[in-house]
């Protein structure tokens, strides 16, 4: 049986794992920063790869996720290796050994996830607009970080949803984050993952 929840319960590792993650982001530019490989201001912002189907076009303001996808996403050697549950149930830890996502919505304000083994068990989660997700031309944006402090840093990132020409699910990751290590410091990043259709149980 699948359990509903609107809103996980706080996690006490969730936490811990933002601050982790802010303070990836700061040490890493710290350390770029100290090596003179970048200046302040630092923007790395990947293409959508060469070789992915096509996007299908998007009509309003929120696309189609509805369908059924593989939690182990693909993606170029330089994005992050994050499973789909990473991005849309990221804060409840029962989806750990999950292998199958469910996705039906956008509908109306709300978009359901089940996350589970071919259906079985697993956990149910409900995204509300404006306070989970947001949609502009087409992407379904959901922000699975942020803002997150870090000592004297604060980041954000984003996975900004879309279906491709073969029913796959695209994410556009998206990182934003600054402060002072101890100069004033800024990056952005963008990387993309693809989660394949799962088919039928």
């Amino acid at each position: 049986m699948s359990s509903r929840v609107s809103v996980p319960a706080p996690d006490p590792r969730a936490r811990v794992r933002l601050h982790v993650r802010a303070r990836a982001i700061a040490a890493a530019l710290s350390a770029l920063l100290g090596a003179g490989c970048v200046s302040p201001v630092h923007v790395e912002h990947h293409d959508y790869p060469a070789g992915w189907p096509a996007l299908r076009a998007r009509h309003g303001d929120c696309g189609d996720l509805t369908g059924a996808y593989s939690n182990a996403g693909t993606g170029p050697a330089s994005s992050p290796a994050t499973s789909l549950t990473w991005y849309l149930v990221r804060k409840d830890y029962r989806h750990a050994a999950a292998s199958r996502v469910v996705v039906e919505g956008p509908v109306g304000d709300t978009l359901e996830v089940r996350a589970g083994n071919d259906g079985a068990g697993g956990v149910t989660r409900v995204l509300r607009r404006g306070a989970d997700f947001d949609c502009a031309d087409g992407w379904v944006s959901v922000r699975t970080i942020g803002p997150a402090l870090g000592g004297t840093v604060s980041a954000s990132v984003w996975g900004d949803f879309a279906k491709a020409d073969d029913g796959s699910l695209v994410v556009r990751h998206r990182e934003e984050g600054g402060g002072f290590v101890p100069i004033p410091i800024y990056g952005s990043f963008r990387y993309w993952r693809r989660f394949l259709p799962a088919g039928n149980p």
